[in-house]
C-alpha cells in the first residue's frame, strides 16, 4: 500500500464510502469524511497529503467550505471530483486554485494514474523539505543568495525549453504539464500569469515566428513551411499567421523584396487576442449566479421587483 493519505470529504448523497473509494483504499489510507466536518480541526488528520471534495453537483455551501480549508491549509492540494461539470465550475476551480478537477463517474485506476505527477510531487517534498519543490538540481550550487525560481516559474521555463525543441510535433498542454510534474490546472493558470497568453496561443505564435524565418528564403514552399513548423492544414497555418504577423504567409514572403514604402508594417508581429473569461467567477457568488440567471438579475438590478 502507498503510504500517501487521501482526505476524502463527501457532498454527496451518498451516507458510505463508494465503491471506487473502497477500490483506493487498497492503494492508499483514505480517511472519509462527511462535508460537514471538513472544517472541523478536531477530527482532522495532522496534515493529509491530498484533500479530495466530492460532489454531486457542487453547491455554494459546499465550494464554500472548500475555499475555507484551501485558506486554512494551503499547503494541501486539492482535488475535485463532480456529476456536473460545466464551463463555470472548472473555471471556478481553475481560479480557486484547485489541483486537478475529475468529471465522474471516474474509475479507480484512472484517478490514481491521472495523480501521479502529484504522487512524485509529494514524495520529493518528504524526502527534502524546501519550498521550491520541483527545480534543475544545477540550481544547488547557485549563490545562496540568489532568488531562486518557484515550482511554477520553473515549470513555465520547461515548457518553453520543451516547446522549443518539439514544436514540429503535436504539442498537447496535458502533457506538457506532465513533462514539467505539474497539475493541468496549475500549468495553465501558472503559463498564462507569467507570459501573458496561454499555452496553445505561445505554441502557435512561436510556430509562426519560426515560419516568417523560414519564409525568408523565397526558395522554401509554403505548404512546406507549414509542416515544418507543426502545422497539419496549410489553410489553418495560414489563418493562424495571418493572425499573428498581420499577414497571410504568402503576402508576407512577397513583401521580402517589396519597397519599403509597401511593406512598412509588414514585421510588426500581432500577439494571439486571448479570450477573456467571461463565464464563470473567481468567487461562488459568480459561479452560482452562472447557474442561476434570475439571481444575477435580481443583483444587477439592486434586488428591485421589476414592474409592469
Amino acid at each position: 500500500m502507498d503510504d500517501l493519505m487521501l482526505l476524502w470529504i463527501n457532498f454527496t448523497r451518498s451516507k458510505t464510502p463508494t465503491e471506487v473509494l473502497r477500490e483506493l483504499g487498497a492503494n492508499f489510507t483514505v480517511d472519509w469524511l462527511p462535508g460537514g466536518q471538513a472544517l472541523d480541526e478536531s477530527v482532522l488528520p495532522s496534515e493529509p497529503c491530498i484533500a479530495c471534495f466530492d460532489f454531486d453537483d457542487p453547491s455554494p455551501e459546499g465550494l464554500a467550505t472548500l475555499s475555507e480549508f484551501k485558506l486554512r491549509r494551503p499547503s494541501i492540494p486539492i482535488l475535485i471530483l463532480s456529476l456536473h461539470h460545466d464551463t463555470a465550475l472548472v473555471l471556478w476551480a481553475l481560479r480557486a486554485r484547485v489541483w486537478n478537477f475529475f468529471p465522474k463517474p471516474i474509475r479507480a485506476s484512472d484517478f490514481i494514474r491521472e495523480i501521479g505527477p502529484l504522487r512524485k510531487i509529494i514524495a520529493s517534498r518528504k524526502q527534502e523539505p524546501a519550498r521550491d519543490i520541483v527545480r534543475p538540481r544545477s540550481m544547488d550550487a547557485r549563490d545562496p543568495d540568489e532568488k531562486k525560481p518557484t515550482r511554477s516559474e520553473w515549470a513555465v521555463m520547461k515548457a518553453k525549453e520543451y516547446v522549443d525543441a518539439h514544436f514540429a510535433e503535436d504539442i498537447k498542454a496535458s502533457e506538457v504539464a506532465t513533462h514539467c510534474c505539474i497539475s493541468y490546472f496549475h500549468f495553465s493558470r501558472s503559463f498564462k500569469r507569467a507570459c501573458g497568453e496561454s499555452f496553445n496561443n505561445y505554441v502557435q505564435r512561436e510556430r509562426c515566428r519560426r515560419a516568417a524565418k523560414l519564409l525568408e528564403d523565397p526558395n522554401m514552399n509554403i505548404t512546406r513551411v507549414c509542416f515544418d513548423v507543426g502545422f497539419k492544414d496549410a489553410s489553418y497555418f495560414a489563418r493562424v499567421f495571418k493572425q499573428c504577423h498581420g499577414v497571410t504567409p504568402s503576402t508576407f514572403r512577397g513583401g521580402m523584396n517589396a519597397p519599403d514604402s509597401a511593406v512598412e508594417n509588414l514585421g510588426q508581429a500581432r500577439v494571439f487576442a486571448t479570450a477573456p473569461m467571461t463565464s464563470g467567477g473567481s468567487d461562488i457568488t459568480a459561479y452560482t449566479e452562472q447557474k442561476n440567471p434570475v439571481t444575477a438579475q435580481k443583483r444587477a438590478s439592486g434586488g428591485r421587483a421589476s414592474r409592469r
